[in-house]
């Protein structure tokens, strides 16, 4: 059953990414935005969601869908198997620039992360659990050798914890923000002086992505806070993690985890951050 669910889940990723492509084309979209301007949702997010539910409610009846996009609150689940879909991670740049973004898919047992899907729709790369994907090397051993990948609503949030984000930014050789959070998190495989931190990601936006990084190897650990969201950092260099993790908010320091010990799904509805 294991080795079935793997194989629905790669071969479901692709062909609904094939038919996204063309919706994205031919359509037109329908946006609501769920909190502010900077977090919205389109017609075509739902349509990714409900094709899962349809699909996994056919061939693996007794499993859970949990979508990003859940319009009721959810019950807990006692089974064995849960699939955790982000449908389109990344839907401002999916809206507004038609590229940069990805549908993520995470299957769980007993609610924690098993294996993961993170399709790169524009560059038709699929990322997954297997372990393949990346160059050997560790990456540079210190920050100042590395590009720090962080949006202005972690910096945000630093500030509130009395972090300095500037100070944080000031220890790397530059910054960057793509708007896809499983992309970049994913991208550190292949572009090892990458660091990803975030303050706001929600279990479906880093739940693939994480599969995908331990499977080969990389580093990321993240750790629950209010509200639903986990505090994430990935990278490829071990000892960048653990100056990544001075960087973390006092409170923070020494508890972060890999993500297989971190993840506590809530199967209450949870807030969005896009």
């Amino acid at each position: 059953m294991r080795d079935e669910r793997i194989q629905f889940g790669g071969r479901w990723i692709l062909e609904c990414a094939q038919h996204l492509r063309k919706k994205r084309s031919a359509e037109s979209l329908i946006l609501r935005e769920k909190n502010g301007c900077s977090d919205i949702v389109t017609d075509h997010d739902l349509w990714v969601q409900e094709d899962l539910i349809r699909n996994v409610s056919r061939c693996f009846p007794q499993d859970q869908v949990i979508g990003e996009e859940e319009t009721k609150p959810l019950t807990p689940h006692e089974g064995e198997w849960q699939w955790l879909v982000d449908p389109i991670d990344g839907t401002g740049n999916y809206a507004y620039l038609g590229r940069e973004y990805s549908i993520c898919l995470a299957l769980l047992r007993w609610g924690k992360p098993y294996y993961g899907w993170v399709y790169d729709v524009t560059s038709q790369i699929l990322y997954d659990s297997q372990g393949r994907h990346g160059v050997r090397t560790s990456g540079p051993e210190r920050t100042e050798h590395c590009l720090l990948y962080m949006g202005y609503k972690t910096m945000k949030d630093l500030t509130k914890e009395g972090v300095d984000p500037y100070t944080v930014c000031g220890q790397f050789a530059g910054v960057r923000y793509e708007g896809c959070a499983s992309l970049e998190i994913c991208r550190v495989l292949q572009e090892p002086a990458r660091v990803y931190m975030s303050s706001h990601l929600k279990s479906w936006d880093f739940a693939a992505a994480a599969c995908v990084l331990q499977s080969a190897g990389a580093v990321i650990r993240a750790v629950p806070v209010e509200n639903g969201r986990y505090y994430v950092y990935a990278c490829k260099n071990k000892k960048v993690a653990e100056i990544c993790e001075r960087m973390m908010p006092v409170r923070l320091q020494g508890k972060m985890r890999d993500v297989d010990a971190a993840f506590c799904f809530e199967t209450g509805k949870e807030e969005t951050n896009g």
